[in-house]
């Protein structure tokens, strides 16, 4: 097992202090998708361009992983 952080971008940047236990880079890149995608889904409100990115760090503080999703919402 190795400890991942995940910081959170979206025009303010949120620091994961914590991180979470995770088998592999794997495991990791499947919980960035997870919390990327629940992050989307509460903020499917807005009526802007929204990027959100999410960079996971190692236990030694090395980015291995950036992941980033962009949507926008208008009426039509």
């Amino acid at each position: 097992m190795s400890r991942y952080f995940f910081d959170f971008h979206d025009g303010v940047t949120l620091i994961d202090e914590t991180g979470v236990d995770l088998e592999n880079l794997d495991a990791a890149r499947a919980e960035a998708i997870k919390s990327l995608s629940a992050i989307a889904a509460d903020t499917a409100s807005a009526k802007h361009l929204n990027e959100l990115v999410m960079v996971v760090r190692d236990e030694g503080g090395k980015t291995v992983l950036t992941a980033s999703m962009t949507f926008k919402m208008e009426d039509a």
